[in-house]
């Protein structure tokens, strides 16, 4: 069993989109670019590694273009491969149970890890949403019968998914910033459990659990709890839900 998303295959591509593409560029700048790909030399081929250590990459216009056709085919490779995995992703989802398919239906790129640990044979991954790219504002992913392999830090990047003997296999990297941790989880199924952000809603503090964040809320509100609401209209009264939070599997 492969994965194609790995560390190294990250740090490739972010070396990649170093070149400064169009861009006209004087020494200050042709210093911070080899100051930034010195950073990556050990993810870069080594017909490049030499030039860019004793800084005269750019001064020699063979090897220069050499290095931006290098720098052109990686990132192209990588894109494509990246949407074959997004297919593939949503291929499998489909196997899951209805919480979680709801939940995987959107990235968690960019999603705080609050809490991850093993219970047991099932693993809790708590994710704070509210800087992410989802509708939910809060997400809680069970997955059961698991193992797990690597670390989990910071921020939820990017993941992968597969099936393999019936069963699901999750590569996600995670960081405060390069370089990425590697982290994987072998699993039986996921269930999954969301709050949505209310439309007149200030955020709880730090919290750590499921429990915690909904002991935050204040009681004193007024909520709404309404299902299947997209974009703050309801789908069967057609009106928009002025302040509301929603709860799904809770």
């Amino acid at each position: 069993m492969m994965f194609f998303l790995t560390r190294d295959q990250q740090e490739i591509f972010i070396a990649a989109h170093t070149y400064p593409f169009g861009e006209e560029f004087d020494a200050e700048f042709e210093d911070y670019l080899y100051e930034n790909l010195a950073e990556y030399i050990d993810f870069l081929p080594q017909k490049f590694q030499s030039g860019i250590m004793e800084r005269n990459l750019f001064r020699n216009d063979t090897l220069m273009e050499r290095f931006k056709i290098w720098c052109d085919v990686t990132i192209e490779q990588f894109t494509t491969k990246s949407n074959a995995i997004y297919e593939k992703r949503e291929a499998i989802v489909e196997c899951f149970n209805p919480s979680a398919q709801t939940a995987f239906s959107q990235s968690f790129h960019d999603g705080k890890i609050l809490n991850a640990e093993q219970q047991g044979n099932n693993f809790t991954l708590l994710l704070d949403m509210s800087g992410g790219f989802t509708v939910a504002s809060m997400v809680q992913l069970v997955f059961h019968d698991a193992q797990t392999e690597g670390n989990l830090e910071g921020y939820y990047v990017y993941d992968e998914l597969i099936k393999i003997d019936g069963r699901f296999a999750l590569r996600v990297l995670s960081s405060f910033g390069s370089p990425y941790a590697e982290w994987t989880i072998f699993f039986k199924d996921v269930t999954a459990r969301y709050l949505y952000r209310p439309a007149v809603y200030i955020e709880p503090g730090e919290v750590a659990t499921w429990d915690d964040y909904v002991t935050a809320l204040n009681r004193e509100d007024k909520y709404y709890i309404n299902k299947n609401l997209i974009d703050g209209v309801s789908p069967i009264s057609k009106t928009r839900v002025p302040c509301y939070w929603i709860k799904s599997n809770y």
